[in-house]
Order: C-alpha cells, then structure tokens, then sequence
C-alpha cells in the first residue's frame, strides 16, 4: 500500500462525510440553543436576580427563568426531532463500506461513536418523564458535541493529507498524467525497464505529433510498492498517450476473456488504426500533416510493441486513477507471444 493509496481512502470517506453537512449543522444549532441557554442561566443566576433577598422582583424573575428553560428545551426538542435519522443511519452505513487500511483503526471508532451517540440521542428524545429528561440531559448534549467533534476531527484529518499530497507534487494537483503500475515487484531492473517503456512511448508520439517543440517528460513524484508515477509533460503528447493505453490495454485484456479466440492479425491491425487516428488527430491540432506512409506504420509497430511490452510487464495498471486490464492478473508477467499473432506454418 501507498501514500497515494491513503489519499484516495481518505477522500472517498470526505465524499460521503460531506452528504452529512445538513446534518451536522442542526446539531450545531441545538447547540447554539444549549449556549445561549446556558449564559441566560448564568446571567440570572451570577448576578443573583433570582435571589429575593437583594431584589424586590426575585420570584418574578426565577419564573421568568423557568419559562425561558421550557422554552428553550421545547425548541432544543423540535431541533432534534426534525433532523432526519433515517439519512444519518444510511450515511453512517455508506461510510462504514470498503473502508481499506488507511486509517482503518481511527474511521472505525469514529464511525461507532457515531452509532452510540445517535442512540444516544434517539434514547433522549422518547423521554416523557421531567425527571428522567433532567437526569440524561447532560449525556444528551454531550453526545451531541461528540457528533459534531468527530465529523470535524474526521474532516481535519483527511485535509491534513491532502495537504501533505499536495506539497508532495509542489501543490500542482492537476498533474498532466497520473500512472501505476500494480505489479507489485521491486525488482531495480523491472522498474527501469518500466520507465524506458513508458519514455519510448512518450518520445514516438513527440516525435511524430510535433515539428520541432521538445517538451521533456519528467517526472513530479514516484511512490514504490506498486509504482506510482505522477508525470509532467507536453500535454498534447499525453492526450494521445492516455487513451492509447487505454485502447491497447483493452484489446489485449480481450485475450484472456471469452473473445480470445478472435484473430489476432486483424486485432493488431485495430490497434494500429486507433493509434493512428489519436496521433493523427493531435498532430493536426498542431499544424502537423499525418501521412499514412511506411515511417508511420513502423513508428505505429514500435508504439504497438512498447504498449505490448508495458502489457506483458504490468497488465493491470491505474491511469489518473482509472482501473485499465485485468485486476486479477496485478502481480503476473505475461509473455509477450501470448499477445502476439502465431506464426504462420509453412
């Protein structure tokens, strides 16, 4: 597992934490009642206005006060009432789904504190008797602040990493390609392969789509377990590369699928099609004329073997976080002559 891994955990659960702002907020308005409340009380009660022995209007003033308190607990209780718990319970369930290993142990707890809270709460609320509502009221209103501080302590911890992503990648998060490779081997000699594939992808496409523009490709950050790469570059070059991959990492998943008996000369000549028609199109955005000529077809041949070979090496990778080939093949090699069309018998 990787840092970025965390990060994409993280903002899953910041997805569905963020369906509960309404709620959360009428919480925070039962306690905007419970705190105005509480400085009244303090207010009469500090500066003795209840007290009949320094003022005329003492027993005026302790009624007042306890009108003020049914007052306030009767808003406090419709407050409560009228948030809506069958969303908070299926929010609190959502949250609860897929959670991975980052921060696994603390999403956890926070989510069963929510649970006892809420029953918490729900218990208070079909209280009938005085004495059993004075009795729980402190609880009641600590489970309300409990809510409220761990949705918040939730959400700072998921902006904490994010900032600390951010500064990672010199807090450019709109990177221009997002790659990783889900083969899970550390082998030093595998990952400069890895890395010349990738290069010699990116340098066929510059050298064809422009005439004399030399955007180097670079890389802004590189995480290992399964390599993660976030590259810079021509952004032009990456708007063939993306969808190339893509396209190529399909075809050749089909090879292990129940369309694997398809011809694999006429799935080569689908491939190269497609390429073309990416490069094609980019180039003559960029004022450049693509002919379908033998240099084109032999660059064409040598991106096909390149993405076969990145294929072969990697056949399930993440392109900007995107799931592309076959999940259950992440930590194999396949040989290259799968995806290649047989030879013919003379």
């Amino acid at each position: 597992m990787i840092f970025n891994d965390y990060v994409i955990q993280l903002n899953e659960k910041k997805i569905q934490l963020d369906k509960l702002e309404t709620i959360i907020q009428k919480f925070k308005e039962c306690l905007e009642l419970e705190e105005k409340w509480t400085s009244e009380v303090f207010n009469y009660t500090y500066s003795r206005y209840i007290d009949s022995s320094r003022t005329n209007s003492g027993s005026s003033n302790a009624s007042e006060l306890c009108v003020k308190t049914n007052t306030y607990f009767t808003e406090l209780r419709n407050s409560i009432i009228e948030i809506d718990y069958v969303e908070f319970g299926e929010i609190l369930s959502e949250l609860q789904q897929n959670i991975g290993d980052g921060f696994k142990e603390e999403i956890v707890k926070i989510i069963s504190d929510f649970k006892k809270d809420y029953k918490e709460i729900h218990n208070y609320i079909i209280l009938k008797d005085i004495d059993s509502r004075v009795e729980k009221y402190e609880e009641f209103i600590k489970s309300i602040r409990n809510i409220i501080y761990n949705y918040e302590s939730l959400k700072e911890t998921i902006s904490f990493v994010d900032n600390i992503n951010n500064n990672l990648t010199n807090n450019n998060i709109n990177n221009d390609f997002k790659l990783r490779l889900m083969n899970s081997n550390n082998d030093i000699d595998e990952l400069l392969e890895n890395l010349i594939i990738i290069k010699s992808i990116y340098t066929k496409i510059q050298d064809v789509v422009f005439n004399e523009e030399n955007v180097k490709l670079r890389y802004d950050r590189i995480e290992s377990g399964s390599l993660f790469l976030l590259l810079s570059g021509a952004t032009t070059i990456f708007a063939v590369m993306k969808p190339m991959l893509e396209f190529g990492y399909k075809v050749y998943s089909e090879q292990f699928s129940p369309m694997a008996k398809m011809n694999l000369l006429e799935k080569e000549v689908k491939v190269r099609g497609e390429y073309f028609r990416l490069i094609k199109e980019v180039a003559e955005m960029n004022g450049k004329k693509i002919e379908n000529n033998d240099a084109t077809q032999n660059l064409l041949l040598n991106l096909e073997e390149d993405i076969k070979k990145l294929y072969s090496k990697n056949p399930f990778i993440l392109i900007d976080d995107k799931e592309i080939g076959i999940k259950e093949l992440k930590n194999k090699n396949i040989p290259i002559e799968f995806l290649e069309e047989p030879k013919s018998e003379k």
